[in-house]
């Protein structure tokens, strides 16, 4: 269950960059907007990455 969520979020991150990629080559927003998005972007990708790792684990030591 956890690595389906960890895939799918990992899944979720690439789009999401291809997406931003596709409209900011198309001029759609600013170079600061583009990069301001971006790192947004990753930084959710580090909180529910670590939102899942901390679930994990949990889940474990909760099976012990």
């Amino acid at each position: 269950m956890f690595e389906l969520c960890r895939v799918a979020t990992e899944l979720d991150d690439s789009q999401t960059d291809y997406w931003l990629d596709v409209i900011h080559s198309a001029e759609y927003f600013t170079d600061d907007e583009f990069t301001s998005l971006k790192d947004d972007n990753d930084e959710l990708l580090k909180l529910l990455t670590s939102i899942l790792k901390k679930t994990k684990e949990n889940a474990q030591k909760t099976k012990v």
